[in-house]
């Protein structure tokens, strides 16, 4: 195996992991962002009267809100750490090849 053709393994296979953390991530917030959420009711000019704008359903709402924010900073998190796990895992395996190279082609690399 050549050099470049290894070389072009390792990047090879950490591109696609990179972009698929990336969709991944643009998929679970466009989705997020997206969602249907409790809304508050417009107030009526008469004063709310027949209005369904309660302090109950503006509470809703602003919980609906903050979990939304939240679980989407959630996926935002965890995706950052399995493309963090994937590059961690580079040092190791490169070291591995380095050796396996050098032992085989008598070349240090």
């Amino acid at each position: 195996m050549t050099l470049s053709r290894l070389l072009t393994g390792l990047l090879g296979g950490l591109v696609p992991v990179l972009a698929v953390a990336l969709v991944l991530q643009h998929g679970d917030d466009h989705r997020l962002r997206h969602e249907r959420t409790p809304t508050p009711p417009a107030a009526s000019s008469a004063g709310n009267y027949g209005s369904a704008s309660t302090p109950e359903s503006r509470a809703a709402f602003r919980n609906a809100s903050n979990q939304r924010r939240q679980a989407a900073q959630t996926e935002r998190a965890a995706a950052a750490q399995r493309a963090l796990d994937a590059l961690n895992t580079l040092p190791d395996s490169r070291a591995k090849i380095r050796a396996e190279m050098s032992q085989k082609y008598k070349v240090e690399f």
